[in-house]
Order: structure tokens, then sequence, then C-alpha cells
């Protein structure tokens, strides 16, 4: 794994994860194939490709698809595996598209500041990078380009249904054929990634007889009708956790007789299986991202996901879907596992982490701190809780001491009734009291807060502000919505509890509006919403710019740079 910045590459001579720089959206027209040189896998081997598709930001490298690979390749070895992140591809060649970057004097909204971004993330200059303000225009203007046309469902639907692809769509498509693959593997994690994956997964059957697997979170409740209808578009889908299903895909075994979390697609037929989520997370192994050239992803040092469970212990948030991608089910790896794991990275010289689980509980948290101070790891990271009693100043300043800089707590509001009607399981006493500790022990606290939810009246959210407001000092990052109603959240599947009287689906899937019979409705919820950005800016930025910090993984070298001043 590589680990270093190489400093003879030229800058603005970008190499991708997949190979040579790809041709440019303008060197491919049409529905001609490009012309590039095909990869053979080994004598003896056939040839996986994962591929991971736009749109998320190219921080770090996808986890589900190297999981996925570290997996096959311990289990099958007669199989080559590669792991294309398409994602960073197309940021690449998107950035390289802008011209050559020259250093602004004065950063703004421009042209100018966007074209050097990927330099200030890449190099991490302090006159850039580390200074605060700077640091905020360059995340903004990222941020603000990457809200891409290219990528919404009003572009990509229609060229889905009528095959007139885009040529980025045709670009991604020779990426991967040209590596000759015997079967694609495509993981859609994120909303925003389903019809650029469905796209790619059509233009790729459309141009080849390979076999097309898809799966990822997107595909844990339903198979969509758009793979069934017309076209060949994939032939299995996976649902639930992919690890083991894939494995008896390409072990053939899909084909002679029915697999659990394994969905077959044949003559517009879908086979009907249960998903598979119970598994011995130890068994799967480490993640493998060797596959990956971590210097090209957009910061300044490596920072890698870690996983240590999967699924949520708490479950009840009504707001929340999360726990139904996982069956319902909580399972945890072994804490001498994810020591092990965390060997692995830091003997191959990355040092930045950040927990990928949902949550982490308090007693869970002390024990994994407790086992990275005993092995004498020297890691960052950071993670995500709930506001528990049981976060006390002895587990706190444990956490701070086993490397941890800043934790995502999940306050979501400052009013008790909201809360007890979010089935949060917390109090706003405990919450206060968790923030007070945890910045005097060294933490950097982050909430994350929600405008709006059903039933939610204008003063209750102002107890919220309120709440951030007696404790400013010890918050640095406000993350805020406007609550949104998303397919399977308790809130959905039992809307009267929440005053809920109507309920639409929108255009971006699983997510509905609605209306409410009591609280704020959808209009007035946004508009104090509005009001009250520039207050939630400034815990941690200029509430003149767009945002604040946009970046998690960004915050960690933040943070860690500060410290060590």
């Amino acid at each position: 794994m590589n680990s270093k910045r190489n400093k003879q590459s030229p800058r603005g001579q970008w190499t991708s994860c997949c190979g040579p720089a790809p041709a440019t959206a303008g060197q491919i027209s049409g529905k001609a194939t490009a012309r590039t040189k095909l990869v053979d896998p080994p004598p003896g081997k056939k040839n996986l490709v994962l591929a991971f598709p736009p749109y998320t930001h190219a921080i770090s490298p996808p986890l589900g698809v190297c999981s996925l690979a570290g997996h096959v390749r311990r289990e099958l070895p007669d199989w080559k595996v590669s792991v294309v992140d398409l994602n960073l591809e197309w940021h690449q060649t998107f950035f390289a598209e802008l011209g050559k970057p020259i250093r602004p004097n004065t950063v703004a909204m421009d042209q100018a500041t966007l074209r050097y971004s990927p330099q200030v993330f890449l190099r991490g200059d302090p006159e850039d990078f580390y200074n605060h303000s700077r640091y905020l225009y360059f995340a903004q203007a990222w941020a603000r380009a990457m809200t891409n046309t290219q990528f919404h469902r009003t572009t990509l639907e229609p060229a889905f249904h009528s095959g007139n692809m885009p040529e980025h769509i045709v670009r991604h498509a020779t990426l991967i054929l040209q590596r000759r693959p015997s079967i694609v593997g495509i993981s859609v994690c994120y909303t925003q990634q389903y019809w650029y994956a469905m796209c790619l997964a059509k233009e790729i059957a459309r141009r080849s007889d390979v076999p097309i697997v898809m799966g990822g979170s997107s595909f844990n409740d339903v198979v969509s009708p758009e793979l069934i209808s017309g076209p060949r578009v994939a032939d299995y889908v996976v649902v639930g956790a992919g690890e083991i299903p894939l494995v008896e895909i390409l072990k053939g075994q899909a084909d002679s007789e029915q697999i659990a979390g394994v969905v077959r697609i044949r003559n517009g037929k879908a086979t009907a299986c249960p998903a598979v989520y119970d598994l011995d997370l130890d068994s799967l192994g480490q993640p493998d991202f060797s596959d990956l050239d971590l210097v090209r992803y957009y910061s300044p040092e490596p920072i890698l996901p870690i996983l240590t469970s999967r699924g949520c212990y708490w479950h009840k948030c009504a707001f929340c879907n999360h726990f139904k991608g996982s069956g319902e089910i909580y399972q945890r790896r072994s804490i001498s596992a994810v020591i092990d794991e965390l060997r692995t990275h830091v003997s191959a010289g990355v040092r930045n982490f950040y927990l990928a689980d949902s949550v982490v509980s308090p007693s869970r948290f002390g024990k994994l701190a407790d086992a990275i101070l005993e092995s004498g790891l020297s890691i960052r990271y950071y993670a995500m809780a709930r506001m528990e009693k049981a976060f006390d100043r002895d587990l706190l300043c444990r956490i701070y001491r086993s490397g941890c800089k800043f934790i995502l707590w999940g306050l979501e509001s400052g009013n008790q009734r909201v809360l007890n009607i979010m089935n949060k399981g917390t109090t706003v006493d405990d919450a206060e009291r968790i923030l007070s500790l945890a910045a005097e022990v060294g933490l950097r606290n982050h909430v994350f807060t929600i405008c709006g939810f059903p039933t939610e009246t204008e003063d209750e959210y102002d107890d919220t502000l309120d709440l951030l407001r007696r404790n400013k000092k010890h918050i640095a990052v406000v993350h805020r919505c406007v609550f949104t109603l998303e397919a399977s959240s308790p809130v959905q599947l039992n809307p009267q509890r929440f005053s809920i009287t109507q309920m639409w689906r929108k255009t971006t899937p699983h997510i509905f509006d609605f209306a409410c019979s009591t609280g704020m409705d959808r209009t007035r919820a946004q508009e104090v919403f509005v009001a009250a950005r520039p207050f939630l800016r400034s815990f941690s930025g200029d509430p003149s710019l767009g945002g604040d910090f946009k970046f998690r993984e960004h915050c960690l070298l933040h943070y860690s740079h500060a410290d060590s001043q």
C-alpha cells in the first residue's frame, strides 16, 4: 500500500487507480469504444472487476468494494480481483479539464479557487490547508462544484431509458471492459450513485456479455423494476451483506440453486430469496485497499475507514432507516481483530482513521480505547456516538488518550419532548454535561441537529438553538439539516403516531414529502432553518460563507495539526 506522496510526480499529470490517465470526455464521443490497451488476467485466473461509481467526495477510499475484494481474494485464490474507484477517476478528470492550477493570492468563490482546490487538499500546505479562512473558501468552492448536474436523476434517468449515454458513462464502461472482466460487480452505497450505476451497468451490458452483479445498501429491500423490464442491465443483485453471496456467484452456485442473498434476473423475471445479514464478521477478514493509490485521494495524509460493527445497537430512532440496511441485526467484530487491522495499516504508514460504524456504544468505545492504548499504536481517529449517561469524564479521557480527536454526537434536538418522540433515549441534561466534559478532556464536539421533525414547533426548535448558544465554547461544528422522511423509517411506517396526515413519494429514491397536523409545516420549517444558518455556521466558519468545515476527514487532520502545535 502506498502511503507517501511521490514528490517526483509532476502535478497535473493525473494517474488514475485504473492505470494510465483516462481519455477526457471530449476524446470519446457517441457510442465509440475507446481504443485502450486490454489487461488480461494472469494465466489460469478469472477476473472480477469491482467498481465504485460516482458520486461522493473522493477524500478517502471506498470501504465496501475493498471489503469484498479482501474476502474474495482469501476465499477464491484462483480469481484475480481488481477494484476500480470510478468516483476518484471522475474527480481527477474533472479537475484536470479545468486547466492549470495557479495559487490565487486572494480566494473567492470563483474558478481560480476551484482549480487550485485539489492542490490544497493533496499537498496540505500550512498557508492554505491549515489556514482556517483560506481552507473554508477552497472547501466551499469544491463542494459547490460537486453539485454537478451530470449526476442528477433528471439527467441520468432519461439516459438510462433512452440508451443514449453521456460521454462519462461511456468512458467508465470502457475503463472496466479494458480489463477483460469475467464478471463485473457494481457497488451502490449512496442514493446519488443509483442512476449513475444503472446507466453504467446498462452500457456495459450493451457492449458485452459479461455477467453483471449489483449490490450495496441501495438494494437491501427490493429489486428495482428497471433491472427487470427492458434490455439486460444486471444478471444478479446481492441483497444484504455481500461477501458470502458474491463468493457463491463466483463459484457458479447461483446458477444451479437458490443462494441466500442472491437475486437472479433472467428473461425479465427475478428469483426471490432472503437477504444475508447474520455473519461472523471476524471470518470475513480485513478489507484490501491495495488496488487503490492512497496518495491520489484529496487529503494531504491518507485516511482509511475502519468498520468495527454492522448495524445499530440502539436501532430505535424514529427518523432513521439505517438499521434496516443491516437486517435489524447488530454485529460486532472482536476488538483483537480491529487492533490487528489497525496494526496492518500503521505498518504501511497510515495513521489516520475514521470508524465507519453507524454508532459506537459507550462500553465498546471504552474497550476499543483501552485496547488501542495497550497496543501502543499511535493513531488519530473520529467516530459517531449517542449522548448517553455512561459517557463520563473517565471514559471520555481514555477515548481522547487513545487518539480520538472528535466525536460526532447525535444531539438532534435541545427539546426533551422532541427527543422523546424521536425515541432517542437521551436527555438534554446529559447532552450538556457530555459536551462540557468532552471539551475539558480535549475532544472536539461535532453535533447533529434536525429542524422540522414532525410535530416540532418553532419554540421547540428555538430550544435547540438555545442549547447550542449556551454551549458554544464546547462545540466545534454543528451539522444541521431539515428533517427528511426516509422510506422504512419508523416515521414513514407509522405516520399517524407523528401526526402525519398525508405522505407522497418524491423524485429522489426512498424519500417522501408529507403534511403534518401539528407543529411547523414544511415551508415554515425551511424558513426557520434558513434563518438559523448564519448562527449555525458561526461555530466553525465565517457566517458569510455558504458553509463551514465540509469534510470530516479534513477536520481530523486540522485538529491533529492544532494539537501538535
